[in-house]
């Protein structure tokens, strides 16, 4: 008897563990509605890019309301550096300002001579900017686990990002998260590469691709 009570026990426990969530329910909302407020951060990279405002509209914008539109009102980590709701969008556009600030005194590529330096430094510039702006975007995959909701909060299942938004989900208009208790730490490093084509325009990767 005392075995089946710590059986038990064990399973109520874990079912304890699957069923606590980390937010309450959290209305899906537009790049421009997650983006307004960092106006300032993003006038900041559009100036650190010194590339012309159509080209920093075409392909460095454009990932950026794509990656506000994926991770929503997500935090950054659990317990750690922007923990608070909406701190995975701030995080991520502060590395991408400081990553762009520190890639402007540089001269790349490292060891080619003046001319190719200068020919290839919108390249360079923009490799960078995509570097930083995914370098935790795999936490989306390995961290947390996505319950998406209809406007009534009828449950639509777990969302998937190898499937694409969570906006693409048929009637979905609400998300809930919960960490994912067995994550592997860093795992989330070697995911972003598989994800490009969700964030970044085409004309850019046959660009990089091809230089």
């Amino acid at each position: 008897m005392a075995i089946s009570r710590r059986i038990i026990k064990f399973f109520q426990t874990r079912v304890a563990v699957v069923d606590k969530v980390d937010s309450e329910l959290v209305q899906i909302q537009t790049a421009n509605e997650l983006l307004r407020k960092h106006k300032k951060l993003i006038d900041s990279i559009y100036h650190q890019s010194h590339v012309p405002k159509e080209h920093f509209k075409k392909l460095y914008l454009y990932s950026i309301e794509r990656l506000a539109i994926w991770v929503q009102n997500l935090p950054a980590s659990q317990n750690h550096h922007h923990s608070n709701r909406g701190g995975f969008l701030l995080h991520t556009l502060e590395v991408v300002e400081i990553a762009i600030k520190r890639r402007n005194t540089k001269m790349l590529p490292i060891g080619a001579n003046a001319e190719k330096q200068n020919e290839k430094k919108d390249l360079w510039t923009f490799a960078i900017f995509v570097a930083a702006l995914l370098h935790d975007i795999g936490k989306t995959i390995s961290d947390v686990d996505i319950m998406l909701y209809d406007a009534k909060h009828k449950a639509l299942g777990k969302w998937s990002p190898w499937f694409g938004r969570m906006s693409d989900v048929s009637d979905a208009k609400y998300y809930q998260y919960q960490y994912n208790a067995s994550r592997k730490y860093q795992q989330h490093s070697l995911l972003p590469l598989t994800l490009l084509s969700q964030f970044i325009n085409p004309v850019a990767i046959d660009w990089m691709q091809k230089e």
